[in-house]
């Protein structure tokens, strides 16, 4: 249980760097920019691992993050 919660938090922290990355890139660079796309596609990826590794886990702590 306790391994579960630290790889959802470490998974939390990745999510928000890239979402902050792509964001950032995004006004600087603008949509199409090859920094916004790799940002995109990595945040892609990281949420991707997540909902294959467990599925209502991962849907439950979403959830929660966003209430």
């Amino acid at each position: 249980m306790k391994c579960e919660v630290i790889l959802l938090n470490m998974m939390d922290v990745l999510i928000e760097k890239y979402r902050q990355e792509m964001f950032e890139s995004a006004k600087k660079d603008g949509l199409s920019s090859i920094t916004t796309i790799k940002a995109s596609q990595q945040l892609d990826r990281i949420l991707n691992i997540g909902m294959q590794a467990e599925p209502s886990k991962w849907l439950e702590r979403k959830n929660q993050v966003l209430n």
